[in-house]
């Protein structure tokens, strides 16, 4: 297996790239409210759901905790080891994660929350790899498919 390149993202990089992200959704929403609640996907997904709620102006923010990687870092089939306490039924929900790279782990939060019946459901991500099943509706930046990002809350 080819080894993937790293690329280091800066915290105002970060910044920048998710207040990008939420003007395009925030310049997209037809309909009010714009959105009634953010679900953070944890953990690569609670700082920049933080930061899109703060352009939002969203005060409501839920998480979803799903394992996707083993102890040794190897992907595993995603599984969800945290829920919120809440319903989102006729809510306009926006999930909020820090890459679309193999969508798994989007996929798998969407159907559970197409299950309860919102009124609408996007999706945004900081970055978005077209390998990705899952397309999201808003993103930060395109990155290559053999690409390894490296948040800012990874750099040791």
């Amino acid at each position: 297996m080819a080894k993937k390149t790293v690329k280091k993202i800066s915290w105002e990089e970060l910044a920048k790239l998710c207040e990008q992200a939420a003007m395009n959704f925030y310049a997209s929403a037809k309909c009010v409210p714009v959105v009634n609640s953010i679900v953070a996907i944890g953990k690569g997904g609670l700082i920049p759901a933080r930061m899109v709620a703060e352009n939002l102006e969203i005060s409501k923010i839920y998480t979803y905790g799903v394992t996707c990687f083993n102890k040794n870092n190897e992907r595993i089939e995603p599984e969800i080891y945290q829920r919120p306490d809440t319903k989102f039924t006729g809510q306009r929900v926006l999930i909020v994660d820090d890459v679309a790279d193999s969508g798994l782990t989007l996929e798998l939060v969407k159907n559970e929350i197409l299950t309860q019946e919102p009124f609408k459901l996007d999706i945004l991500t900081v970055h978005y790899k077209k390998q990705s099943k899952i397309i999201p509706n808003f993103y930060g930046a395109i990155c290559p498919d053999k690409v390894w990002i490296q948040y800012p809350w990874e750099i040791k």
